[in-house]
């Protein structure tokens, strides 16, 4: 893609995170997941250690504190068969009372993660 490359960003959310993820790492294109599913075993080993390398500083994943899926990749059985986002991870803690009450499936829609990063403009 050279030059292209550059210009590009892609995105997504839940499923679409984890797809935005897979091709950005293939593609060495900037990348941001919300709340991204992780990689699958299988599709890690078809991009090789090498892509996935190169890739952790242009793909954030951003994981709202406690959303179920995110919160997934961190449970112990996933030990047997290692589930991970590719590149950085930026985990966001809610400042607002309103979304510290969100149940971790409310937690998983666009909308808190919208608000929470608004909440965090002075930082990012």
């Amino acid at each position: 893609m050279g030059e292209q490359a550059n210009k590009l960003c892609l995105s997504g959310h839940s499923l679409g995170g984890g797809l935005a993820q897979y091709a950005g790492c293939k593609n060495q294109v900037k990348t941001f997941a919300f709340n991204g599913a992780s990689i699958h075993f299988r599709n890690r080993l078809r991009l090789g250690r090498d892509l996935i390398e190169a890739a952790k500083d242009n793909i954030i994943c951003i994981n709202l504190e406690d959303e179920f899926l995110s919160k997934h990749l961190e449970c112990p059985g996933s030990r047997i068969m290692p589930v991970y986002q590719l590149g950085r991870e930026l985990k966001i803690k809610p400042r607002k009372k309103k979304h510290k009450n969100l149940n971790p499936f409310k937690r998983h829609s666009v909308i808190p993660i919208e608000d929470v990063l608004r909440e965090y403009e002075d930082v990012l």
